[in-house]
Order: structure tokens, then C-alpha cells, then sequence
């Protein structure tokens, strides 16, 4: 047994996570009480992002050992990947206490507060963080990126831009580090030294790593970052040949499956068709809870930040927990046909949601979730949650593909980076809209488009008042202030305009993007008849 978890150690080392978790399983279910067995597995899960799997067996392992720095520290860090920010919090002190003078649970902290929206304390926990790896430009030279796009984030929270500029530069004049120069470049490009820029361009054509996966993910950074350099200087030629590059970069080192999310969805569909029973969930449970959904990039950071001004809401960004819940219960269920939508897993789904969100709103009457995915699970949560309100937002196919082709999403958003396979997803997010609006009727939400949203602000701002029965009107000028944790964090706080209509940019791979529509819609009426 020695050997064989030295060799899971060493595969985890390697990053190479699927063999490592192959060669745990058997050990862990021989030895289902030995701490390091369950605490190997829970890493192998971890490192795959199998996120309700990992933290089901390294709480398992914290049983067994709760002094663990590491299975305490992992918990921390895995509850905030699905919001839940009372145990990630209650993990996270855990650890402070087991390592106070380590960096990681103040890193993990500092996330838990930027959720929280208590932005001092995160720029505190940070700042910490960044002080015991041995301050600013040695946590740099480690590439602890992560530490300072935290530190960023809560300084722009705060309206601290002078300060967070002076820090980027200050890194920069000394090391190149990826966060702090995307930040530069969008806060002040004035300060974007040459030097800083031939960093960059170096990187392109020299391979720092041996790893190509590695190299390939350095390329899609500098690419993307000097795309956003032209951009802003208004250069379009220079900066769709950085996007195009980018993109091309993160095609060689991520693969996107179409056929599974198809797959995916068609399981969704036919749950739903199978259901023949009334469930008795109250029909008020969820009552004050407002999804907001689309494709990504499509306006719902926008019009969480419109229902933001209301004073008796909590804002809560992109929550992932029915993702992690129903991909773990359902997508991934390779029994599928034996799974039955039944009342017991829909009190449970809604009930801890409910017991989540009410940790984050602290009081507050109202929550809003704007996880543009949620659209795929819109069933399970009007089931689950039937007193909840729903807004789906819709912007014009070929902007909203640009603007997904062109932000830096890596391995987030397998499609992100084709456009024939942003068509694919692009239909596929129509298809189940579809559905769910014939299984649930047209009424299920509120439907507005971000065209009319830029147009006609107030028009669309009193629509979505009405809609979720709010007193008073939306107040734009508080909207300015709004910090969200998404792609759109610096965008969302300037006016609300009309810049991003009738894209003109990658002319020649629309028709790419519109074949890939019709091709899948072709599939989609077939499957759907």
C-alpha cells in the first residue's frame, strides 16, 4: 500500500489526476478508515474539478483526522467553488488555526469575502497572503497570480483604482505577471510600459516549459492580453489577429465535446417528458429568489446589477451549486434510466440552496443568481424552487459570439474559443429554452433582450420591477458602484451604452458560426419532434 500511494502522490504531482484517482479507488475501498488513502483520493477528485465528489471524501478523511492542514485548507477551498461560503468560512478559520503563518487560508478567506461583499476584509486576507510568501514581487516571481486577482478585485470593489494601479506597476517593473498588467491595461493604458509589452511578445516565441500544455497556456494569455492592449488602442486588425491566436492556442490544449453536452441536455429533456406525477412543494418555497439566465456574455451581469440598486436585495453572482448538484446526480449518472425525479430529491436540492443563500443574504428579503448556465437546469429549480422568479435575457446571436470569443475563459468555457462551436452551444441553449417554455409555458420568465435593455434602460429597469414586485424604481446612478465577481467586472460599472450592437469584427467566420446554428438545429428538431 506504501508504494502504491507514493505513486498516487507522484501522479498528483504530475497534475495527471485521472490515473492517480484510477489507482485511489481500489485502495480507498480496501481501506475506507485509512486517512491517507481517503485523503489521496480526495486530491485525485479535487484536481479533476470533481467538486461535491472530493469534498464527500476529504470530509470523510477530516473525520478521520481533523489537525490535517491540508484536507482542512482543500475544504475551504472546494465549498467556495460552489458558494457555500458558512462552510467555507467555518473551514477556512479551521485551517487559520492549524497554519497561522501559511498563506493558503488566507487566500481562501479572502475569496469567502469578496462573495460576502465585505471587500475590506478580503483586501486585508490578501495583502496577508501575499506578506508570507515574502510580499509583492516574490509572490510574483512564485506566479501566485491568484493572490493579486484577489488583492485587484477587492481594491476595484472599493474604488481604490489608485492604489491597485500603483501595485500592478509596481510588480511589473520587476516581474511580468498576467493579472496585473490585464488590469493595467484596462484601468490606465497610459502606464503600459514598453517593457512591459516586449515581456509579452518574448513569451510568444520562446518556451519557457518543457510542458507543451503549459506553453500553449502561456501563448493564450499573452495573446489574449496584447488583443486587449490593441483594442483599446483601437487597433482591430492587430487585435482580432490576438484573439484569433488566443483562441487557436487554447484549441490545442483543451478539446470541446459537443456530443456530450448534447447528451447532457438530451437526459434533461427526457427526465422531464418522463414525469407523471403533481408534487406537493409549497408553492411559495423559494419566494424572493431571482434567477437571472442566458448564454454567457448576453447581459445578465448588467441586469443583476440594475436589480443591485434595489436597497432589499443581496446580489449573488454566479452560484454554482445546482451545477455541481445535478451534474453530480444526474448528468454524470450513467444509470440514468434507473434515476427517477422524485419529491424527496427536489425538497432536498431547494432545501439547501435555500439554507446557502441565506447565509449570503444575511437578512436581506431578496437574492438574485445570475449563472448564465442555470437555463439548462431551469426545470429542476422551478420544480424544486416553484415560488422563485425567473428573467432570461437574450442578445443578438453573432454579438453575443463575439463577445464570448473574445473574452479569456481557457478551460471554463470549452467553446469559447471556435466559433463553429459557439454556433453548436448557441443552438443547443435555444433548443432547451424551447423546451422549457413548451413544458412550462411561455409565462416560466420574464423575457427581455439586451438589445432593449441598452436602448431603453428605464423602459426595460421598470418591466423587471413589476416582474419581481418591488416598490420604488432602479436607481442608475447607485448601479455605478455595483462589483461583480464575473468577465464583466470592469465593464458593468461604466454608463449603460450601445457600442456593443451590430458587432462588425471576424467577418469572415460568421458564416462558420451560422452553419454551426443550422446544423444543430436541424438536430435539435429531429430529436425534439
Amino acid at each position: 500500500m506504501h508504494d502504491a500511494l507514493l505513486k498516487i502522490e507522484e501522479l498528483c504531482q504530475q497534475k495527471n489526476f485521472v490515473k492517480a484517482e484510477l489507482l485511489a479507488w481500489p485502495l480507498y475501498k480496501e481501506n475506507p478508515n485509512n486517512f491517507i488513502c481517503a485523503k489521496a483520493l480526495g486530491i485525485s477528485l479535487m484536481g479533476q474539478k470533481k467538486i461535491q465528489g472530493a469534498i464527500d471524501i476529504l470530509l470523510h478523511a477530516y473525520e478521520l483526522n481533523s489537525n490535517d492542514f491540508d484536507v482542512t485548507n482543500n475544504l475551504s477551498y472546494l465549498y467556495i467553488e460552489i458558494i457555500d461560503t458558512e462552510k467555507s468560512l467555518e473551514y477556512g478559520e479551521k485551517a487559520l488555526a492549524l497554519g497561522p503563518q501559511r498563506p493558503e487560508p488566507y487566500l481562501n478567506l479572502a475569496r469567502v469575502f469578496m462573495i460576502l461583499r465585505k471587500f475590506a476584509k478580503a483586501e486585508e486576507h490578501a495583502k496577508r497572503s501575499i506578506e508570507l510568501r515574502g510580499g509583492f514581487i516574490k509572490t510574483a516571481e512564485q506566479g501566485f497570480g491568484d493572490c493579486f486577482e484577489f488583492l485587484i478585485d477587492s481594491l476595484i470593489a472599493q474604488n481604490k483604482k489608485e492604489a491597485c494601479i500603483e501595485i500592478c506597476a509596481q510588480v511589473l517593473d520587476h516581474v511580468h505577471l498576467f493579472v496585473c498588467l490585464t488590469a493595467l491595461i484596462e484601468m490606465d493604458i497610459s502606464k503600459v510600459k514598453t517593457k512591459y509589452l516586449d515581456r509579452v511578445k518574448n513569451f510568444i516565441t520562446h518556451n519557457p516549459s518543457e510542458d507543451k500544455d503549459s506553453f500553449l497556456q502561456t501563448k493564450a494569455f499573452c495573446h489574449f492580453t496584447m488583443a486587449k492592449y490593441f483594442e483599446k488602442q483601437k487597433d482591430k486588425k492587430s487585435s482580432e489577429d490576438h484573439y484569433l491566436n488566443a483562441n487557436q492556442c487554447v484549441l490545442q490544449w483543451q478539446r470541446f465535446l459537443p456530443l456530450n453536452r448534447q447528451k447532457n441536455l438530451l437526459k434533461s429533456i427526457q427526465l422531464f417528458k418522463s414525469i407523471n406525477q403533481d408534487f406537493k412543494i409549497p408553492e411559495k418555497k423559494g419566494e424572493g429568489i431571482i434567477f437571472i439566465l442566458g448564454m454567457p456574455r448576453s447581459g445578465t451581469t448588467l441586469t443583476e446589477s440594475i436589480l443591485d440598486t434595489n436597497s432589499d436585495l443581496f446580489a449573488g453572482g454566479e452560484l454554482l451549486y445546482f451545477e455541481h448538484q445535478i451534474k453530480d446526480k444526474i448528468f454524470e449518472n450513467e444509470e440514468i434510466n434507473n434515476f427517477q425525479i422524485n419529491e424527496e430529491f427536489l425538497i432536498e436540492l431547494g432545501d439547501k440552496y435555500i439554507q446557502q443563500i441565506n447565509f449570503l443574504k444575511n437578512g436581506k428579503k431578496y437574492f438574485s443568481d445570475k449563472l448564465p448556465d442555470n437555463y439548462s437546469y431551469l426545470g429542476f429549480l422551478k420544480l424544486a424552487l416553484p415560488g422563485a422568479k425567473f428573467i432570461y435575457i437574450s442578445r443578438d446571436p453573432w454579438d453575443n459570439a463575439i463577445s464570448i470569443f473574445k473574452q479569456q475563459y481557457l478551460s471554463n468555457l470549452l467553446y469559447s474559443s471556435s466559433f463553429f462551436n459557439i454556433g453548436l452551444e448557441y443552438s443547443n441553449h435555444l433548443a432547451i429554452v424551447d423546451f422549457w417554455k413548451s413544458y412550462f409555458g411561455e409565462n416560466v420568465f420574464l423575457s427581455i433582450t439586451y438589445e432593449e435593455l441598452v436602448k431603453n434602460p428605464n423602459l426595460i429597469a421598470q418591466q423587471i420591477w413589476n416582474f419581481c414586485g418591488f416598490s420604488g424604481n432602479a436607481d442608475f446612478e447607485q448601479r455605478s458602484s455595483f462589483y461583480a465577481r464575473t468577465a464583466s467586472k470592469t465593464q458593468v460599472r461604466g454608463g449603460i451604452h450601445s457600442y456593443s450592437l451590430k458587432k462588425q469584427e471576424f467577418q469572415s467566420s460568421k458564416k462558420i458560426f451560422e452553419e454551426a446554428i443550422k446544423n444543430q438545429h436541424y438536430f435539435w428538431s429531429k430529436k425534439l419532434m
